[in-house]
């Protein structure tokens, strides 16, 4: 499914990378402010000017404003990661890293102007109470919840709550038409980061870790007991657009792969004082063949877990050079509970490379390089080449070309996933009935979507001139279908095994395993 790679759009990249930039820190370390209360003359310059601006400037303007604009540019001129986080991304990083927040557990999108389920979490707080995918709601609380105007954040901070409290909720039934009005209490709903974990050939499983948080090493873990019990003795992680997270976490995952002893990172100061990081315990998959999946968008705990697999030879490495993220941030809280994230460390593979990669002052163009790289088609380079290159960031000993990801031009052009996800699940809510009875195997297995192509593509394309599809184009188009039924229909479990099938990484993977 070539479709979908989002790290090769620079927009998309460039969303994910700024997630990684502010939520790759090293640990939950924090540095008290009480030994940086004392103001020195250089802070008092700048209060007085800031002072200055706000009683004298010609026009009025918003001090806090200011202030905060030259905090973040005043880092960025220090490295790319050293970064501020204001009072309202510090809540959503808390939640990204802690692995949960307090809400309901639905997913939820505007569809023909009305709040809609997409999906409902098992066994959270609103699957308790009946609700199901499809649903309409078209009140919380008192405050409708129809109308074009209305802003995804606006109805997140409506359903979302602490722990304990409760929502009200005014629903109509897809499938039967009634309605009902549910009291649903709020509890902690998990963020899982293993996005999907299956067999997906043989003895092979298959893990896909989208972020490194709290949870993460006790999800992998849980991932890995459960692919053995399967007879998984072979595995692919995949390591793709996860932009990092906790250096804590990628420890532990690490710590399931490796003897321990063996060196996970090495952290140096400014003084070049390093520190080893070492695996503490028997992991559950010390010995086995396996494949980490990298690309462009495997950033800063990726990479750390690719680099230590590599040096020490646990692991190929298969796809596109990692970003190159080895600075290490520290978190400084300030007065208002905003945080600074202040770089304090460099990383180093086992081996002693850095993977941080070159940067100059532009931030811009820091973050364009790594969607700027050349679509080479060498597939392959030997393992110590793949060690000592000095580009920054992971490369992989089994390269996969961008020559082999598009193909047909037109359907990305024409066909974005948004459209196409809006189209299918348009097609899955008339037939919710019909999907009911249709599990994911039975889905994965003797479902086809060849007959909705053209379908789909007039209702899309309606006033669209476009070539008309070829074979290969409409083989894609109807995967691509596929992937996005199983979603709408199963979440990321469902949608992974059919998103692989023609996914060249995989296959690339699957190959190496095969020899």
């Amino acid at each position: 499914m070539k479709w979908i790679k989002s790290v090769y759009s620079p927009i998309v990249l460039g969303v994910v990378l700024a997630l990684g930039l502010w939520i790759g820190h090293t640990s939950a370390d924090r540095v008290s402010m009480s030994s940086l209360a004392l103001q020195s003359p250089k802070e008092a310059k700048v209060r007085q000017l800031l002072r200055l601006i706000e009683e004298q400037y010609v026009d009025q303007v918003n001090a806090d404003s200011i202030m905060e604009l030259a905090i973040t540019e005043m880092l960025h001129k220090l490295d790319p990661h050293s970064s501020y986080v204001s009072v309202e991304e510090v809540l959503a990083n808390q939640e990204d890293m802690q692995g949960s927040f307090q809400g309901i557990g639905i997913e939820f999108q505007m569809y023909k102007d009305t709040m809609t389920v997409v999906r409902v979490i098992k066994n959270g707080p609103a699957f308790r109470e009946g609700i199901l995918a499809g649903d309409r709601i078209y009140k919380v609380n008192d405050s409708l919840m129809i109308g074009a105007n209305l802003r995804s954040m606006q109805m997140v901070g409506m359903i979302k709550g602490p722990e304990g409290t409760s929502v009200k909720l005014s629903i109509r039934s897809q499938l039967n038409g009634k309605n009902k009005v549910l009291e649903v209490k709020r509890d902690f709903i998990p963020l899982p980061s293993v996005d999907a974990s299956f067999m997906i050939k043989d003895s092979v499983g298959y893990i896909k870790l989208s972020r490194f948080s709290e949870q993460s090493s006790k999800e992998v873990h849980r991932a890995l007991k459960n692919l053995k019990k399967e007879g998984m003795n072979k595995l692919i992680l995949d390591l793709r657009d996860n932009p990092g997270g906790l250096m804590s976490s990628a420890q532990e995952i690490a710590d399931e792969f490796l003897e321990r002893g063996k060196i996970v990172v090495i952290t140096k100061d400014r003084a070049g004082k390093a520190i080893e990081y070492k695996a503490r315990k028997k992991g559950l998959f010390e010995e086995g063949e396996m494949i980490v999946l990298i690309n462009e968008g495997s950033a800063s705990a990726s990479e750390i877990v690719a680099g230590a697999l590599q040096d020490h030879r646990r692991a190929s490495i298969v796809g596109r050079r990692s970003f190159g993220k080895g600075l290490v941030q520290r978190e400084v809280e300030l007065i208002d509970g905003s945080k600074v994230r202040l770089t304090s460390f460099r990383y180093y593979t086992p081996n002693g490379r850095s993977i941080q990669k070159p940067f100059e002052n532009d931030y811009e163009t820091y973050i364009r390089e790594a969607y700027q790289r050349p679509q080479d088609s060498t597939e392959t380079r030997t393992e110590e080449e793949a060690r000592n290159l000095e580009e920054g960031g992971i490369a992989p000993e089994y390269r996969v070309s961008l020559d082999s990801i598009f193909s047909d031009p037109w359907i990305y052009h024409l066909l974005p996933a948004g459209l196409m996800d809006q189209w299918v699940f348009g097609f899955v809510d008339k037939n919710r009935k019909k999907f009911q009875s249709l599990n994911s195997k039975d889905f994965l297995e003797k479902y086809s979507t060849d007959s909705l192509v053209d379908t789909m593509s007039d209702e899309i394309l309606a006033e669209t001139a476009h070539p008309a599809w070829t074979d290969s184009s409409r083989k894609e188009i109807s995967n691509r279908l596929k992937a996005l039924f199983a979603r709408n229909l199963y979440g990321d479990q469902g949608f992974y095994p059919v998103y692989l099938q023609d996914d060249p990484f995989v296959l690339r993977g699957l190959q190496i395993l095969h020899k």
